[in-house]
C-alpha cells in the first residue's frame, strides 16, 4: 500500500499518493445503506448518477480519467465485506439493482473484524475526495464509520431522507492543519490544528485537538484533549505525546477518567519510551443462583485467571431462586484485562464455588456497565463437562465460547508490489508447544489451490501475525475462498474460512 502524507485540503480532501490504498466502512449504527461509490481528485465535481441502470451488467465499476483528472466509479457491492455486520441486499431502484445494507449497531466500538472495503489506485499524487451514494433509515441510522488506509478514521453521518443521495465524505483532520515547504510551494491552512514545516531537511510538527460533548439531560460529559510534538533533525527523533477523556454519569454508577503520557526518543540508533495511564473504569455486576445459603457455600471470582474475591457468603440465595438474583456491582478495569498481557482481547470472568456449594447446577451472570451500556453473558452449569465461566469479546462486547486458539483481525490483500498478504491478530494461545499455521486460497467449485502459505507459529505465541501467499497457479478474475488452519502435531486444532478473495 502506497504510503500517504496525512493531510486534507480546505475542500476535505485527503491527500494521497500514487499507487493501492483502501477505503473502509465499518457498522456504526444499523440500516444504513451504500449504494454506490467515487473517488476524484477534481474538486468541483459532484456526482449525479447511477453506475449501473438494471438489470445488472458484468461490470461493476470503471475508471475514467482526463488530462487533468480521474474519477473512480465503484458499485457498493463489488467491495469486500468481512464480518458478519454487513449485507448484500437486492432492490431494482438501486444501482446495478444491489446495495450494501448495515445490520449492527455497535455505535462508538470501531470493529476492525467487520467491515467492507474497497481497494482502488491512483495514478498520480494529488487530493482526492469521496463521494458516497447513501441513504440512512432515521436519527438512530444515519452513519459508517469510515477510514482511508490506516490515516484518517472518523464517523459518517447520511442522508435520513426517504430518497437516496449523493454525499461527500468531509473528511477531518481532528485539527487544523499549515503546511509549509522551505521553496514556498505548498501552504495550506485549515480550521484545525496540525502546523508541519520543512526548511533545510529540518521538519517540525505540533498537533493539538480538543473535544467537548455534554448531554442536555447532563448524563453524560466528556472532555478530550491531546497534543503531540514531533521534531526530526539530522537523523534524530523526539516525540511527546499526552491524552486525557474523562467522562461522568450523573447517577454516580459509572465513573470513567483516562489519562496518559508517553515520551520516545530515537537519537543514533538508541530507543527509550516512558508511559504513564489511568485506565478506563467501568461497572461489572454480578448475579447468581445456586445453592450459596449458608456461610461456607460461595463461590470465587477469577478475572482472567487472577482472584478477584468470594461472593455470596451467605447472602441467601439457594437452588428455588426462579433466576440469578444481583450480588455485588463494582468497578472493573476495562483497559487492563482487555489488554494482550492478560487476555488477548477478551475478559473471562471464571467461578469457582466451594465444594459444599453442590445441590443444584449453578447459574452464573455478568454484566458489564460501558458507557451508559449494558452487555450481559451468563451461563448455567447443569452438567460434569460445563466450563464455569462467561466471557466477552473486547472489541464488540458480545458474548464468546473461549477456545485454546482464537484469531481476531483477518483480512488478505494486495501490497504495492502486487503480493499477496495476510494480516490477522492471535488473540488466545493456550498450546503448551509449536503449532502450523497454513493458510490457502483457493477455488470453491474444483478445489484448485492458487495460493499458500505455511509457518510455525511458537508456544502460546499471542500477537501480529503477517504472512505472504506463495504463488501456485495463475489467477486471473476468480473470486478464491479464503481458508486459515492450525495444526498441533499434524492434527487440525483450528479451521476458518475467512471470506473471499479477488484475484
Amino acid at each position: 500500500m502506497a504510503a500517504s502524507t496525512p493531510h486534507i485540503n480546505d475542500f476535505n480532501g485527503v491527500f494521497l499518493n500514487a499507487g493501492s490504498h483502501t477505503l473502509y466502512f465499518f457498522a456504526r449504527e444499523i440500516n444504513t445503506e451504500i449504494d454506490s461509490i467515487e473517488i476524484t481528485n477534481d474538486p468541483n465535481y459532484v456526482p449525479n448518477w447511477l453506475v449501473e441502470e438494471c438489470p445488472k451488467s458484468d461490470e461493476s465499476y470503471e475508471t475514467t480519467s482526463s488530462q487533468d483528472y480521474v474519477y473512480i466509479k465503484k458499485e457498493a457491492e463489488s467491495g469486500l465485506v468481512v464480518g458478519n455486520f454487513f449485507e448484500i441486499k437486492s432492490d431494482n431502484s438501486y444501482s446495478n439493482c444491489s446495495y450494501i445494507n448495515s445490520i449492527a449497531s455497535p455505535y462508538n466500538q470501531q470493529n476492525w473484524g467487520n467491515k467492507v472495503l474497497y481497494n482502488f489506485e491512483v495514478s498520480k499524487d494529488d487530493y482526492y475526495y469521496f463521494w458516497v451514494r447513501t441513504k440512512g433509515s432515521g436519527w438512530n441510522s444515519d452513519s459508517f464509520f469510515v477510514q482511508i488506509d490506516d490515516i484518517f478514521s472518523q464517523p459518517f453521518y447520511v442522508s435520513v431522507e426517504h430518497d437516496i443521495k449523493w454525499k461527500k465524505i468531509d473528511f477531518i483532520d481532528q485539527v487544523t492543519t499549515t503546511v509549509t515547504t522551505s521553496d514556498g510551494r505548498v501552504t495550506t491552512t485549515r480550521a484545525s490544528s496540525t502546523v508541519a514545516t520543512t526548511s533545510d531537511g529540518r521538519v517540525t510538527t505540533t498537533r493539538a485537538s480538543s473535544t467537548v460533548a455534554t448531554t442536555s439531560g447532563g448524563r453524560v460529559t466528556t472532555t478530550r484533549a491531546s497534543s503531540t510534538v514531533a521534531t526530526t533533525s539530522g537523523g534524530r527523533v523526539t516525540t511527546t505525546r499526552a491524552s486525557s477523556t474523562v467522562a461522568t454519569t450523573s447517577d454516580g454508577r459509572v465513573t470513567t477518567t483516562r489519562a496518559s503520557s508517553t515520551v520516545a526518543t530515537t537519537s543514533d540508533g538508541r530507543v527509550t519510551t516512558t508511559s504513564t495511564t489511568i485506565s478506563e473504569i467501568s461497572n461489572m455486576i454480578v448475579y447468581l443462583k445456586g445453592d450459596y445459603d449458608m456461610s461456607f457455600e460461595y463461590t470465587s471470582l477469577f478475572i482472567n485467571q487472577e482472584k478477584n474475591e468470594d461472593l455470596c457468603k451467605d447472602c441467601k440465595i439457594n437452588c428455588n431462586t426462579p433466576q440469578p438474583e444481583f450480588v455485588i456491582e463494582k468497578p472493573i478495569n476495562i483497559d487492563k484485562y482487555c489488554s494482550d498481557e492478560s487476555g488477548g482481547g477478551f475478559i473471562e470472568f471464571l467461578f469457582v464455588d466451594s465444594l459444599q456449594a453442590n445441590e443444584c447446577p449453578p447459574q452464573y451472570k455478568v454484566c458489564l456497565n460501558i458507557t451508559n451500556k449494558k452487555y450481559c453473558c451468563e451461563k448455567t452449569c447443569d452438567d460434569d463437562d460445563c466450563k464455569n465461566y462467561v466471557a466477552f469479546d473486547c472489541d464488540t462486547w458480545g458474548c464468546v465460547d473461549l477456545k485454546n486458539i482464537m484469531i481476531k483481525n483477518f483480512l488478505c490483500s494486495k501490497t504495492s508490489g502486487n503480493k499477496i498478504k495476510c494480516d490477522f491478530n492471535v488473540a488466545r494461545n493456550k498450546i503448551d508447544n509449536k503449532t502450523d499455521i497454513v493458510i490457502l486460497l483457493f477455488d470453491e467449485e474444483n478445489g484448485k489451490i492458487y495460493y499458500i502459505s505455511r509457518e510455525q507459529m511458537n508456544e502460546k505465541y499471542i500477537g501480529r501475525k503477517t504472512l505472504y501467499m506463495e504463488k501456485i497457479s495463475d489467477c486471473e478474475d476468480k473470486t478464491l475462498q479464503i481458508v486459515l488452519n492450525i495444526f498441533n502435531k499434524n492434527k487440525l486444532i483450528y479451521n476458518k474460512n475467512f471470506g473471499e478473495f479477488r484475484c
